[in-house]
């Protein structure tokens, strides 16, 4: 058995009153500091390494360098087990124990104080590990996110119920990409509008918390919501200078819209300043400019936008954002017919995302691996990448993808004979862009507008029943919908 598991079992063999006897038996023979240490030790709610500890656990009363000892004492007591986690050694707690030394961590008067450090130290390790997700080592970064994601959750709890505002703001408006790049959508968002309703706090501290709260619901599709905590956020006078993705922003929701004009004046400002300051907005600046384009038809001038921000992102060593530019000028090389050249770069990116653990990337690039196969004619081979990217997009909600893969989904169902299948996928298209606010691009609502009157021709009267009944799928339903082809 492995350390972790044996530590597992021992958790539910140790229990009520002999673990209470065991523990008091084994804290007699420690010293005051090692006692100190254990209960404060308490407070993590994971495993965690000796930088962890020496963040949280130290004061006036036990110094930093007197931690490391007494861990080591306490691993020789068995109150403390050893754990590997992505290739560190890490010290963890039973539950059973941990119970008790938290009772004793309540009794001693300092479980506020701990748990007020334990908070701090959980909010930057987070915004750490989210950046380390784009970096040399993103796996890494994914097993220690996976180890610390029960602290970080603790640390939000803890900051919620407490009276710090611009505390709990500030550390969950630096967690947005942390949540994005797992793909929990939802739970980011969840505890980032809790945050940011909460009456008090700095102004300047809430319209941090309403644009990462905007980013979220901007990755949902939830665009009226993004549009509003956005509006909110620029009112706050002296928003900070890390705000002036606004342009870029609001150009991206005047895009999805279908008011391309002002999307254009928008991002046209926006990349203008990024090439002028060489900002680390430049790629998103010239990948929304690319949607615009894209939406106009114009895939030469959209795939040169693209192709900009992926050199942009190079230069700057973002692998996220280089792969999201690379798969979208794929796209548009493969729209204007130049396969070759299209596949190779999306599988590029899609081995990019795999790589870096993007599940929302590798969801898109499949799809648009399969939308390049379909110009190519490879139906078979557009099925199978269109229905794995499908698939892979229902995980975190990846509305846009799903609604861009939609046509064409439709279309290799009615090819393989579903054509009531094919009907319901326009039904759930329309519907969700409808609530969305989401105007598709007239290249696309004319395939779909043809679709429709080939699907009416077979079904007739039916067609619009069966639209209708794609209009309330989930999107497991939608994922149980392609299981044929």
């Amino acid at each position: 058995l492995g350390a972790t598991t044996v530590l597992e079992r021992l958790d539910q063999v140790l229990v009520g009153d002999a673990l209470s006897t065991a523990l008091r038996t084994s804290e007699q023979l420690l010293t005051d500091v090692d006692r100190t240490v254990l209960r404060r030790m308490a407070a993590f709610a994971g495993p965690v390494d000796i930088h962890a500890a020496e963040a949280v656990v130290p004061d006036v009363t036990v110094p930093v360098a007197e931690v490391a000892p007494a861990l080591g004492r306490l691993v020789e007591a068995s109150l403390l087990g050893l754990v590997e986690v992505a290739g560190r050694t890490r010290f963890r707690m039973l539950a059973a124990i941990r119970s008790v030394a938290g009772q004793r961590l309540a009794d001693a008067g300092e479980a506020a104080d701990v748990a007020d450090r334990h908070a701090d130290w959980a909010s930057r390790s987070g915004w750490k590990l989210a950046g380390a997700l784009v970096g040399r080592d993103p796996a890494r970064a994914r097993s220690e996110i996976d180890s610390m994601l029960p602290d970080l959750r603790a640390a939000l709890t803890h900051l919620e119920a407490g009276d710090d505002r611009d505390r709990h703001i500030f550390a969950v408006a630096g967690l947005w990409f942390f949540w994005y790049f797992t793909g929990r959508l939802h739970e980011g968002r969840a505890v980032t509008l809790a945050a940011v309703r909460r009456p008090g706090g700095r102004p300047a501290q809430r319209a941090l918390g309403l644009a990462a709260a905007a980013n979220l619901a901007w990755w949902q599709c939830d665009y009226r919501e993004a549009r509003r905590c956005l509006a909110e956020a620029r009112a706050v006078p002296g928003v900070p200078d890390e705000l002036a993705f606004f342009e870029i922003v609001n150009g991206a929701l005047a895009w999805i819209e279908g008011d391309l004009d002002a999307a254009a004046t928008n991002l046209s400002a926006a990349l203008a300043r990024a090439r002028t300051t060489g900002r680390f907005d430049l790629p998103m600046a010239a990948a929304m400019s690319g949607n615009v384009a894209w939406w106009r038809g114009d895939h030469a001038t959209s795939e040169a936008l693209y192709r900009e921000g992926r050199e942009a992102s190079a230069a700057a060593r973002n692998a996220f954002t280089a792969a999201l530019c690379a798969r979208h000028e794929a796209l548009q090389l493969g729209l204007q017919g130049r396969v070759a050249e299209a596949r190779l770069l999306v599988h590029h990116a899609l081995a990019e995302c795999r790589r870096l653990g993007d599940v929302m990337g590798i969801g898109q690039s499949l799809v648009y691996a399969g939308l390049i196969e379909l110009v190519a004619d490879e139906r078979e081979r557009a099925a199978a990448l269109l229905t794995e990217g499908v698939r892979t997009a229902v995980g975190p909600g990846d509305l846009f993808c799903l609604v861009v893969a939609a046509p064409s989904m439709a279309g290799l169902l009615a090819d393989n004979g579903d054509v009531v299948g094919a009907a319901r996928w326009l039904g759930w298209r329309e519907a969700t862009m409808t609530r969305a606010g989401m105007v598709p691009s007239a290249a696309q609502q004319a395939a779909c507008d043809l679709l429709g009157e080939q699907i009416a021709g077979v079904l007739g009267q039916d067609a619009r029943l069966h639209r209708a009944e794609g209009e309330a799928f989930t999107l497991d339903d939608l994922s149980a919908s392609i299981a044929d082809l």
